[in-house]
């Protein structure tokens, strides 16, 4: 899968069996971002982009009365395996949650 990047023109993802390799470059050149490993074969990697949004009142002081929130977009990398999806960050944190069933097959349909 390849997308296009602002900075470095072009970015990269691709899995095969446990690996999903990510790489960012240009025609001439490429470096490798990321490398990540599951515990069993990888059937879809995507760039997801999470939108959050935490409650005002818990970062600022308790005398703010704000009801206002901060929104936040998190630029996430995902790969589901048969049994977890997990999500890798741009700044290094990642996550993974199981799945209440076994994955066979993924097919990706993009809703506008």
């Amino acid at each position: 899968m390849v997308r296009s990047n602002k900075i470095c023109e072009e970015e990269e993802l691709y899995y095969s069996g446990k690996v999903a390799v990510h790489c960012k470059g240009n025609q001439t050149t490429r470096v490798l971002k990321a490398t990540y490993t599951c515990e069993t074969d990888i059937k879809h990697a995507l760039w997801c982009t999470f939108h959050t949004s935490t409650p005002d009142h818990l970062i600022k002081s308790k005398e703010s009365e704000s009801n206002d929130s901060i929104e936040k977009s998190i630029e996430c990398i995902c790969l589901l395996d048969s049994y977890t999806l997990k999500v890798f960050t741009e700044n290094g944190e990642d996550y993974v949650s199981a799945l209440q069933f076994q994955v066979k097959h993924f097919f990706f349909v993009r809703i506008k």
